[in-house]
């Protein structure tokens, strides 16, 4: 969660006990609601469509991760060279994501 002071997540998390735990800390809860024996009101149907875009953005880097390149499960090998392993497959997933970006710069500036 970092210093953001805001905590996202799908509905899975839900949960008013965590909510009101939350709130008592001065974080706010962006956790999607989930429909009860009713449908979800409109507004709240916006709502969650909005966190889940915000929540998107930090899943892509997972998938590439995950999906891609098979980093599903970690070894333990310690936790200074899990760690290191981690951020260097995160690092090079955010290259990844940005390959076409970084592909037309270069093909500037051989010109």
């Amino acid at each position: 969660m970092g210093r953001s002071g805001r905590c996202f997540g799908d509905q899975a998390y839900w949960k008013e006990a965590d909510r009101q735990a939350f709130a008592a800390r001065g974080v706010r809860y962006r956790v999607n609601r989930r429909p009860s024996s009713k449908p979800l009101s409109e507004r709240w149907r916006l709502i969650n469509q909005a966190r889940s875009r915000t929540r998107a953005c930090g899943e892509h880097p997972f998938r590439v991760l995950k999906q891609l390149w098979g980093f599903s499960k970690v070894r333990y090998r310690g936790l200074a060279k899990n760690l290191a392993r981690a951020q260097t497959m995160f690092a090079l997933a955010n290259l990844y994501q940005l390959r076409r970006r970084l592909l037309s710069l270069s093909a500037e500036c051989v010109m």
